[in-house]
């Protein structure tokens, strides 16, 4: 873990306790997806879903904390998917294996792509933004 993220996370209770907060609502979000079984040809989706939902937490922690850069903001995020994955599975490790092992080799690629879409939607088309804030999009 990055002195960054561990100032962050680690040092600062206050954050620390956003982070555990942020943890326990994407979990209760998506408990449901992540059930105990592992389908290989599902578990990408699965991910990308997480890597949504861990997007949406990173902004509302770069809300409060402004002085993150973007490279703190993608730490984050992918030390919370950690997390998430670790509290889903705390009682199987053997799934914890299989999905971290897929998140870690896509997470970077995911969290990139979701900004580029994110910020070609924001600045090019206002109207269709406004849309997907109003609505659930698993894409954006």
């Amino acid at each position: 873990m990055s002195l960054e993220l561990t100032k962050f996370i680690e040092v600062d209770t206050s954050n620390q306790e956003i982070a555990s907060k942020s943890v326990i609502k994407i979990v209760s979000l998506l408990s449901n997806e992540f059930k105990d079984n592992f389908n290989e040809k599902e578990a990408a989706i699965k991910l990308l879903l997480l890597t949504t939902e861990i997007i949406k937490e990173v902004e509302i922690l770069s809300n409060i904390n402004k002085n993150l850069s973007s490279n703190d903001k993608k730490k984050i995020a992918i030390y919370l998917g950690y997390l998430t994955l670790k509290e889903l599975y705390k009682s199987n490790t053997d799934l914890f294996k299989s999905y971290i092992e897929i998140y870690e080799k896509n997470i970077e690629p995911w969290i990139e792509m979701l900004i580029t879409v994110s910020k070609v939607v924001n600045v090019t088309n206002p109207e269709l933004s406004n849309k997907i804030k109003s609505k659930c999009c698993i894409c954006l």
